[in-house]
Order: structure tokens, then sequence, then C-alpha cells
């Protein structure tokens, strides 16, 4: 595995961070930013932990652990803006739009290429 993958995560929390400061009024709370970021590099790092063992074992079942994945990740990130919603922390839904997509869709990229380039292989 490249070192560069290992890597990923700080450029995109750190775009992240950026698209927040400008959202003005529309801004996310800081618990939840580091939430949302936390999951996501989470997983990211949890499929390339897992992408060795499976290139080993099960190299013809790598896209399903991919979308698998992908599933659970996007299924705690809804789940944890749910919460926060309930909670009364996120009162505006374009600071959760923004919050929750922007992070997801960027690791989705990078682990949707690399995904790919392992099952190339």
């Amino acid at each position: 595995m490249k070192f560069f993958y290992w890597l990923v995560p700080f450029p995109i929390i750190g775009f992240h961070l950026i698209i927040n400061h400008f959202l003005g009024e529309h801004q996310i709370a800081g618990t939840m930013l580091l939430a949302i970021n936390v999951i996501c590099a989470g997983f990211y790092y949890g499929l390339l932990a897992a992408l060795p063992f499976l290139r080993k074992h099960y190299p013809h079942q790598i896209g399903f652990a991919f979308l698998g994945i992908g599933m659970v990740k996007m299924l705690a990130l809804v789940g944890l803006v749910l919460v926060l919603k309930q909670r009364g922390f996120v009162q505006q839904n374009l600071a959760v739009i923004f919050g929750l997509a922007i992070p997801y869709f960027l690791f989705l990229a990078v682990e949707m290429r690399l995904s790919l380039k392992e099952l190339n292989r």
C-alpha cells in the first residue's frame, strides 16, 4: 500500500474546514465537524486496513467490501446527523448538507479510486 493513501484524509479535512469557514452563518459546530471527519477517516482507514486481507484471501470480493463499508459509513453519518438534529445541535439544514456531503463524497471518490485500482490488479 502506498504511503500516500494513508495521508489522504488530512487534505480532505483541511478542505472541509476551509469550506466551513466560508459558510458564514451556516457554519457547522466544531464537535459535529470533528465527528463527521473522524467517522469518514475511520472508515477510510478501515478500508485501507482491510484491502490487503481481502486481496490475499478474497480477491474477487473487493468491490462488495467497498460497497459494504460505504453503506455502513453513510448509515453512521446519517445516524449522527439525526441524533445531533434531534438534540438541537443542528438548526440549519444547509449546514448539514454541506457538513455531510463534502467529506463523504470526497472520501467516497478516493475510496472508489483505490478500490478500482485494487480490482484492476
